[in-house]
């Protein structure tokens, strides 16, 4: 205990010797600052000084610190009204003051109220009497004279501009000269007042003298030239002094310019390469502006700088393509000029990729324009299956970089070159389908251009699949997904849509060079055989290859799709096709032949469906819901067969009445089965088999029926309910136990 007491006073003692010694500390700080103090106020130096405050006013300090960061939260009336009066009013007023000259300049010239010598004159004394008011007013008020400098910077490319288009008062080197200067003097002004205002308002005068003043002619190469000369200007100011604001107000507003200027005036070819020239400045400008911020600046990924990029290139790409197709249509400028443009970014991405950019992403963005030029300079050079080809093989070449070198953006161009490779097949198609109907020359099914194009195509598909197999990424997305989920999909469905455009105009030349009966029919069952073995082969190749369980849904569903529609529209043709060989009895095998090849068709699709089934939804619900698909289908089949026979047999529309035994025949074996299997679904579904026999018997057959068909049908009926019934009390000490 007596250890501690003497601690804490040996703490007490150094707490006082510090305490005083932080005072005189103090006191001579005071006096170094008072010092300080009355030599600035006698050499005119500002009188600020840094606060030091005393120890014992800490605490107070710390209270007065928290309630002014609470009323931080609120805005005084005295400082909006401050931020309006101070702020907004005199830009407000520079702004009015420009435009006024405007106007009176406007006025003076139509009414041709003075030389136009003297207009120009005023217009200059006008800025400078700004100027002059500006720099006066400099030193007490800085914010104020920047913004009346800035206005008399607008007014003077204003007036530079008039008197040069409209007067001719300069020569064009001396009126480059005066715009040089005046731009000049704007980098100069902004850096000695450190004003982003003075840039921002001078560029407004600047780009609003095309838009007031045109005059409805057909000269551009000096408005382009000014153009330039201010980009340069305000734009090496924006790097200097990093106004990202002047740099982007810059760039919207010239393609803007060239854009409105090049839809109203008439380009001939003689204009067209210093129209060019210009615009490829202006693409230069800001592309050097762009890297300049990232390489010197050493900026890192922002989207809308990038967005940025982007805009700038396609808007250089777009207007030169016009330019050049408005002039000279023929293909070869136009590939000369969209290769130049893959060339030029494809260039800049290897220099960047050289010089070891921090931002990785620049250099992929800009490689990835390389390839967006490439892509476009596809369908510009080159037409039809062609295109299809080159886009497919672009998309596999990314594929392969993305997944390579794990570059997850080459593989989202990877994906969006397969849907231009999807669009541009649909369109090979549609035009191989109207040059089959009308062809131009001898096409030969399975051996022309637009099938080997497409299989081509589907082999770049079926390897990207490959691809990615084997090079399983971990991340996920639509991106990765579509790869690895959607991309076997697609493939499936080409593959199959070249198959049936080949053999659709197979048949449709066979069947004219042989004169083909029933041709219409035989296309249909012809198609739809194709598809069901197309179907089939996938199934099987699923069950012991891909096993992949994505694939059997998708494979599934167009399965159920086919066997409905065979079931509907392929008997249908099959029978029609029996009614039409009935009477040429040398043609009965076509009876018997086609219906029972695409009957086992049909049956083996079904087999592989149902494995497919049984491997990956294997349980109680889902094998309900195949049983019913199943027990339609075959009672569907038998029912047709009947009638099939019935037709051969010369006992045409007889068969009302067998096909209600038919139908009560198989609830009655359904029943049996439900009973003996323990499924109480089938037997459910047997009984409601049952009952629409029945009310078919009593609502439609019978008024048809003769008294012996209605007394046979009604007898067996009746034994098949009678047998049904026994069954069920038979068995009811099994079946209410059993689970459902």
């Amino acid at each position: 205990m007596e250890n501690m007491k003497e601690s804490i006073a040996s703490l007490e003692v150094k707490l006082r010797e510090l305490s005083s010694s932080q005072l005189q500390v103090f006191a001579q700080i005071e006096a170094l600052q008072l010092e300080m103090i009355d030599l600035k106020k006698k050499t005119g130096i500002d009188s600020n000084v840094f606060p030091i405050h005393h120890p014992n006013m800490m605490p107070q300090i710390r209270e007065k610190k928290q309630s002014r960061s609470l009323k931080n939260f609120i805005v005084p009336k005295s400082q909006l009204e401050d931020l309006i009066g101070t702020n907004l009013f005199n830009k407000i007023g520079i702004l009015i003051i420009v435009v006024g000259v405007f106007i009176g300049a406007k006025y003076a010239i139509d009414k041709e109220l003075i030389s136009p010598a003297t207009r120009i004159l005023l217009g200059y004394l006008i800025a400078a009497s700004l100027a002059f008011v500006s720099f006066r007013l400099k030193r007490k008020y800085p914010d104020f004279s920047a913004v009346m400098m800035s206005g008399s910077i607008s007014i003077m490319y204003f007036i530079s501009f008039i008197a040069y288009n409209f007067y001719h008062l300069f020569p064009q080197g001396i009126t480059f000269v005066i715009m040089l200067s005046t731009t000049a003097l704007v980098v100069a002004t902004a850096f000695w007042y450190n004003k982003r205002i003075i840039a921002l308002l001078g560029q407004v005068g600047a780009y609003a003298i095309p838009f007031m003043l045109g005059d409805g002619s057909n000269k551009t190469t000096f408005l382009f030239a000014y153009i330039s000369i201010i980009n340069i200007g305000l734009l090496f100011l924006s790097l200097k002094k990093n106004w990202k604001q002047v740099y982007q107000f810059a760039f919207f507003m010239s393609w803007i310019i060239y854009v409105i200027t090049l839809l109203n005036v008439k380009t001939n070819s003689e204009m067209l390469p210093e129209n060019l020239l210009f615009i490829a400045i202006n693409f230069f400008i800001f592309y050097a502006t762009f890297l300049s911020y990232k390489i010197i600046k050493k900026e890192f990924y922002s989207l809308e700088q990038l967005m940025i990029l982007l805009i700038n290139a396609l808007a250089f790409f777009f207007i030169g393509y016009y330019l050049i197709n408005s002039i000279y249509p023929d293909h070869n400028y136009l590939t000369l000029f969209t290769l130049s443009n893959a060339l030029i970014h494809l260039a800049i991405g290897f220099w960047i990729h050289k010089i070891k950019l921090t931002d990785n992403t620049v250099q992929m963005f800009i490689f990835g324009l390389s390839v967006t030029f490439i892509t476009i300079l596809v369908p510009v050079a080159f037409h039809g299956n062609t295109t299809t080809i080159l886009w497919a093989v672009e998309a596999i070449g990314l594929s392969f970089i993305g997944y390579k070198y794990a570059k997850r953006a080459y593989l989202s161009m990877s994906v969006a070159l397969l849907l231009l490779t999807f669009f541009s097949m649909f369109i090979d198609w549609g035009t191989y389908f109207v040059m089959v109907a009308n062809p131009p020359q001898k096409i030969i099914p399975f051996y022309n251009t637009n099938f080997f194009s497409s299989i081509f195509v589907c082999t770049i598909l079926a390897s990207m699949v490959v691809m990615s197999r084997k090079f399983k990424s971990s991340s996920t997305g639509i991106v990765i997904n579509f790869l690895e989920r959607l991309l076997p999909f697609a493939f499936i469905i080409f593959l199959y849509g070249n198959l049936h455009l080949e053999t659709n105009f197979w048949w449709t030349i066979f069947a004219e060079n042989h004169k083909v009966l029933q041709a219409e029919k035989w296309r249909v069952l012809i198609l739809e055989f194709l598809a069901m073995s197309y179907l089939t082969i996938w199934l099987s190749i699923n069950m012991g290859v891909i096993k992949n369980k994505y694939l059997s849904i998708f494979l599934l569903i167009l399965s159920v799709y086919v066997v409905m529609v065979f079931v509907s529209s392929g008997l249908m043709s099959i029978g029609d096709l029996r009614r039409a060989y009935l009477n040429d009895k040398t043609a009965v095998i076509w009876l018997l032949v086609p219906r029972y090849f695409f009957l086992m068709m049909l049956g083996l699709l079904i087999f592989f469906m149902r494995k497919n089934w049984m491997e990956w939804f294997n349980n109680r619900k889902t094998e309900k819901y195949f049983s019913y698909f199943f027990n339609l289908i075959v009672l569907t089949f038998l029912c047709n067969e009947f009638v099939h026979w019935m037709d051969v047999m010369g006992y045409e529309n007889q068969y009302k009445l067998g096909l209600s035994i038919i139908a009560g025949t198989y609830s009655l074996l359904l029943i049996s089965y439900g009973i003996y299997a323990r499924k109480a679904y089938l037997r459910v579904s047997a009984i409601v088999l049952l009952s629409i026999t029945l009310a078919k018997v009593i609502f439609y057959d019978l008024a048809t029926f003769t008294t012996v068909s209605k007394t046979i049908v009604l007898i067996i009926l009746g034994v098949i309910m009678l047998a049904a019934s026994f069954l069920y009390n038979k068995y009811k000490h099994v079946l209410f136990e059993e689970k459902r």
